[in-house]
């Protein structure tokens, strides 16, 4: 493997920062995934979805192919979204989004399968845009 999801550069817009969650973010992907929306929708969550979940999920396997990304408004310390994502084999990064329903998303989810890049920063671009 030629790097680690969580090693990809954070993604700035004018409205929007995404990088990847930390312990620290936790509770606030705990609370956000805690809907009855996102738990119906995302196969593998448990009922109730606790801060250890949240946590394991973080972490992974540590091995560099999955990372969890938070979404979150340029100035606001309120976690919009998540993307997670899965490198699957050595050109593939699977993703999985879901937005809070607290934040307008009524616990919406989608999935996605897309090639990755060799270079960090393109494969960045490539996996966070959006697909018609």
């Amino acid at each position: 493997m030629d790097y680690a999801l969580s090693s990809l550069p954070h993604i700035e817009t004018e409205r929007l920062h995404l990088r990847p969650l930390r312990l620290s973010d936790a509770e606030a992907f705990r609370t956000m995934t805690d809907e009855p929306a996102i738990l119906g929708a995302v196969h593998f969550l448990v009922r109730p979805f606790e801060l250890a979940n949240a946590e394991k999920l973080i972490v992974g396997d540590d091995d560099g192919r999955d990372c969890f990304w938070g979404a979150w408004s340029r100035g606001d310390p309120t976690l919009l979204g998540t993307v997670g994502t899965h490198l699957s084999g050595a050109a593939i990064i699977d993703s999985q989004s879901v937005k809070s329903a607290e934040k307008g998303g009524r616990g919406s989810t989608r999935t996605a399968s897309m090639p990755a890049k060799r270079s960090r920063e393109r494969s960045a671009m490539c996996w966070s845009t959006p697909r018609a």
